[in-house]
């Protein structure tokens, strides 16, 4: 992840990962998608007005309702996405159930 000042109170955010396929057959595009979300919670945790917290508040968050309720709606918008591009629609209740610890 790069942060690159861009004049004024702008900011490029910049992210690279690679994708390995093994998951991205088993899950779909959640796979990585739903982690991309999640990712972008990090610096938005420490990069907004006033919005900086402890460590132990972030593990907290991580075991919440909110989060659970963050992680299922992210899922549901990449389960959208999957079946729009025809990939398995089975991969999408793999990876809700794998990213909420759902059978």
């Amino acid at each position: 992840m790069r942060l690159t000042e861009e004049g004024g109170s702008r900011t490029r955010l910049e992210l690279e990962h690679i994708a390995h396929d093994d998951m991205w057959e088993q899950y779909g595009p959640g796979a990585t998608g739903i982690g991309w979300d999640s990712i972008l919670l990090g610096p938005a945790g420490h990069l907004s007005p006033g919005a900086a917290s402890p460590p132990e508040e972030s593990a907290a968050w991580i075991a919440s309702e909110e989060d659970r309720l963050f992680t299922t709606l992210s899922s549901e918008r990449w389960c959208e996405a999957s079946n729009a591009a025809d990939t398995d629609e089975a991969a999408a209740e793999r990876v809700l159930a794998a990213h909420t610890a759902r059978e």
